[in-house]
C-alpha cells in the first residue's frame, strides 16, 4: 500500500485504525503521509481526539479543541465549531461510561430486519419476529398474498 495509490477513504481508515492494528505496509504508507506538514498534524489531532475517545479522558477536550483551532486546517475547523455547539453532551459522550450503542444496536437490526421483509409481509409478522422471535414460520394468512414467509 503506497501512500501515491491511496484514495483520500483509505488514507481516513488509516488514520482512524488503532495503531496495534495496523499493518507493516499501513505503518509505512502512514510515515510516508507524514512527510506533509498539514497530514502529520491531522494525524496527530485524530491519534489524540481518539485516545480521548477511546480511554474516556473528556477533561482534555477543551485543550484539544484550543489546539485544533490553532491549526491551518479548516476542516479542523470546522469540526471544532460543530462539537463546540453541542460542547456538554460532546464531553459527557468523551467521559462518561454510559452510551446508548445498545440502543443504537437494536435499532440497526430491526432496519435491517424491517429492510428484509419490506413488501413482502404485514407489520404483525414483522411484530412476531421482533418481540417473539419464534422459530416457527408465521401462518399464510398474515402474509400478503400468502406468497411470502417469514420466519
Amino acid at each position: 500500500m503506497q501512500s501515491q495509490g491511496l484514495t483520500p477513504r483509505a488514507a481516513v481508515s488509516l488514520l482512524m485504525c488503532r495503531p496495534e492494528n495496523r499493518t507493516k505496509e499501513q505503518n509505512q504508507a502512514l510515515a510516508q503521509m507524514g512527510h506533509v506538514q498539514e497530514i502529520a498534524l491531522v494525524r496527530e489531532l485524530v491519534d489524540r481526539f481518539l485516545s480521548m475517545l477511546r480511554t474516556l479522558h473528556g477533561e482534555q477536550l477543551e485543550d484539544w479543541m484550543h489546539t485544533a483551532q490553532q491549526s491551518t486546517i479548516r476542516e479542523i475547523h470546522n469540526f471544532v465549531e460543530k462539537l463546540r455547539k453541542d460542547q456538554q453532551a460532546v464531553q459527557a459522550g468523551l467521559t462518561l461510561i454510559w452510551n446508548n450503542g445498545v440502543v443504537e444496536g437494536h435499532v440497526n437490526r430491526l432496519n435491517c430486519l424491517k429492510r428484509m421483509m419490506y413488501g413482502r409481509a404485514h407489520f404483525d409478522v414483522l411484530r412476531q419476529r421482533v418481540l417473539y422471535r419464534s422459530s416457527t414460520p408465521p401462518s399464510p394468512t398474515s402474509t400478503r398474498s400468502g406468497h411470502a414467509k417469514c420466519g
